[in-house]
């Protein structure tokens, strides 16, 4: 009778465990995280650090130029806009799903992260 017992225990942890489980397509198809609000805190050609003010999100990260450290940052990425963004600027933004499309990373001692953001 034993034995019975521990197998339907497990059976019911394996389904219980299952069940509570995201679809990883489910995860990307949804906005990762919405109304946020951040200063750009170092650019170049090719990064763009966002610190982000109003949640704690993001990684600690020290600029290798001039080794000022900042907590809740990221790269971001703004695919199809033509708008610059500059030290110092404030902007109001949505974290997107990563877009699959190709694009050049050069090392330009950026945060470890990277996302894709919608300027509002």
């Amino acid at each position: 009778m034993q034995p019975r017992s521990v197998l339907l225990f497990t059976l019911c942890l394996c389904m219980y465990f299952c069940g509570c489980r995201k679809k990883e397509e489910d995860i990307r198809s949804t906005p990762y995280a919405t109304g946020l609000k951040g200063i750009v805190v170092y650019t170049s050609c090719a990064t763009t650090v966002i610190r982000v003010t109003n949640r704690n999100m993001g990684v600690s990260w020290t600029n290798c130029h001039n080794q000022q450290r900042y907590e809740n940052v990221f790269d971001a990425y703004l695919p199809h806009t033509d708008q610059v963004l500059k030290t110092g600027d404030i902007v109001y933004f949505d974290v997107m799903p990563d877009e699959t499309i190709n694009r050049c990373k050069v090392n330009d001692c950026s945060p470890s992260v990277t996302v894709t953001i919608r300027l509002r």
